[in-house]
């Protein structure tokens, strides 16, 4: 898959042969993200909203929290508020 605004290829996954930036190995090693990921209640996130090209999901947590994601799906970063 190819950026509409540059052309460059995106990946929808890490490719573990290849060294990880910095920036990557603090998320996908961070541990607040890994408790939700591996929260006890099992529940997928759903698809809560969308504008543009930002698509927010959300889910319950055991504990009563709700964990919110903010996923920006253009190759380039994007300014918002939440």
């Amino acid at each position: 898959m190819r950026c509409g605004a540059c052309g460059r290829r995106r990946s929808r996954s890490f490719d573990l042969t290849k060294p990880l930036s910095a920036d990557d190995k603090a998320i996908i090693t961070n541990a607040d993200l890994i408790a939700i990921d591996q929260d006890a209640m099992g529940q997928q996130a759903g698809l809560w909203g969308r504008e543009g090209n930002i698509y927010y999901f959300m889910k319950d947590l055991e504990n009563g929290d709700v964990a919110i994601s903010a996923t920006n799906v253009r190759f380039h970063s994007a300014a918002g508020e939440v």
